[in-house]
């Protein structure tokens, strides 16, 4: 639900931004990783009743623009 995002106010680097989700993994549920291609998804996902998870989102490049390998990297 919207109404209980957790505001993230700290460095917009990869390690403090991993630390907090971390930390924050831990006082939810396990990791599920989803890819959310339209708001209906995201909806069922990060908006649904009783969710008390954390939802973040990436924008990653497009298949075509870089490996496998590469992707699970940003992952």
């Amino acid at each position: 639900m919207l109404e209980t995002a957790i505001k993230y106010d700290g460095a917009r680097s990869k390690e403090p931004m991993k630390a907090w989700a971390l930390e924050q993994l831990e006082k939810t549920k396990p990791l599920r990783l989803e890819q959310l291609v339209n708001k209906e998804i995201f909806s069922e996902v990060c908006d649904a009743e009783g969710f008390n998870g954390v939802c973040i989102i990436t924008f990653l490049p497009h298949i075509i623009d870089s490996s496998a390998s590469d992707r699970r990297n940003y992952l």
